[in-house]
């Protein structure tokens, strides 16, 4: 941190940002470990919507690029359009 910040080491900066790491990973370890985190991830209020409207619109998404990407080609004269919709341009 000293070299990031550019400061001695025995700056205030560098003292309290490890006491904000020292804190924060007191925090974490009590907490109960990495699953019961993901665990509450997962199954935390409205999450079931948050993740299934975000897969759709990923879905949707994709399909837009690989039509207007075929759409594109054949009006550009190209060979084989679907090749520019399949990696997205």
């Amino acid at each position: 941190m000293m070299k990031v910040y550019g400061v001695p080491p025995n700056h205030y900066s560098v003292h309290m940002e490890l006491e904000e790491i020292e804190a924060k990973l007191q925090e974490e370890t009590n907490k109960g470990g990495p699953f019961t985190e993901w665990y509450k991830m997962f199954f935390a209020p409205r999450m079931a919507y948050r993740i299934a409207l975000g897969m759709g619109l990923q879905m949707f998404q994709r399909e837009t690029v690989i039509v207007c990407g075929r759409v594109t080609g054949r009006k550009c004269g190209l060979r084989f359009p679907t090749l520019i919709g399949d990696i997205g341009w």
